[in-house]
Formats: C-alpha cells, sequence, structure tokens
C-alpha cells in the first residue's frame, strides 16, 4: 500500500484480498488435484503392476495350454496304439475261443469215442473170459478125458500078440 489511507486504497485492497482467496482457492484445488493426482497414479501404477502380474499368468498359462496341447497330444496317439492294441488282442481272443471250441467239440467227440472204446474193451474182455473159462472147462474135459485113456492104456494093456500083460501089480 502505497501511503493513503486504508479507505482510500479500499478497490486496491478488495482487489488484492480477491486476488489472495482466488488464490487460495486455487491452491487449495492444486492440492486436491495433486493429491487426486497422486492417488491415480498410484492406481495407474498399482492397475500396471496388476496387468503386468496377469501378463505374466496369461503367458504361464500359454506355455502350459501348449505343454497340455502336447500332452494331450501325445496321449491320443497312445490311445491310438492302445485302441489298435485292444482291436488286435480281441481278433486274438476270437481266434483262441474259437480254437477253444474246436478243442471242447474234438474232446467231447474223443470223450464219445473213448467210451464206445471203454464198451467194446469191456464186451471184449467180457468175451475174452468167457473164452478162457470154455478153454479151461475144455482143458479140463481133455485132461479128464486125457488120464481116462491113459488109465485104459496102461491098465488094461492089450497086446496084439502073446499073453495079456497085467502092468498095475
Amino acid at each position: 500500500m502505497e501511503g493513503g489511507s486504508y479507505s482510500t486504497n479500499l478497490p486496491f485492497v478488495r482487489k488484492r484480498t480477491k486476488e489472495r482467496t482466488i488464490l487460495a482457492e486455487t491452491k487449495r484445488e492444486v492440492e486436491i488435484l495433486s493429491k487426486r493426482e497422486k492417488e491415480h497414479l498410484k492406481d495407474l501404477d498399482q492397475a500396471s503392476h496388476r496387468e503386468r502380474k496377469l501378463f505374466a499368468e496369461v503367458k504361464d498359462l500359454t506355455a502350459h495350454q501348449r505343454k497340455s496341447v502336447g500332452e494331450i497330444e501325445h496321449l491320443n496317439s497312445r490311445n491310438a496304439i492302445y485302441t489298435q492294441d485292444i482291436e488286435h488282442l480281441r481278433a486274438i481272443e476270437t481266434e483262441l475261443r474259437q480254437e477253444l471250441q474246436d478243442a471242447l467239440t474234438r474232446t467231447s467227440q474223443q470223450a464219445e469215442e473213448t467210451v464206445q472204446l471203454d464198451r467194446q474193451l469191456h464186451k471184449q474182455a467180457s468175451e475174452y473170459a468167457r473164452l478162457q473159462q470154455e478153454y479151461a472147462d475144455l482143458r479140463t474135459l481133455t485132461a479128464d478125458s486125457s488120464s481116462w485113456s491113459l488109465r485104459e492104456n496102461t491098465c488094461f494093456h492089450l497086446p496084439t500078440t502073446g499073453p495079456r500083460q497085467d502092468h498095475t501089480t
């Protein structure tokens, strides 16, 4: 204030007060805006950090997905091999079942043949036993008749010439 009274300089003081008020309000607004800017910068920094973290996770997931796709392809190829093996084993199983059925049929036929052969053998054994008995009976009869004949010949031998001789005495 340049030398004068307060009342004479009132318009100047009012102007100055108004300027100071505006300056103070502006300063408060600048502080508020600065505070908001710091908060926004902090939020941006956190968002940037989250973005980097998410990007790293996406990168890891992409690598894991690639690995999983590779594993799936490997499993699919193994599955195809196993499917072929299963089909091959089923074909072998079918062949073995047929061979088993054929063997069972042959075994059944052989069992029937064995039963028939056993019956024939039993008949032949019975026939053999009967023939042996007949043979034994015939031998007995033959032995009896031979000994009878021998007794007659030795006991009552009649010579064709000469007197009768008795050999039993």
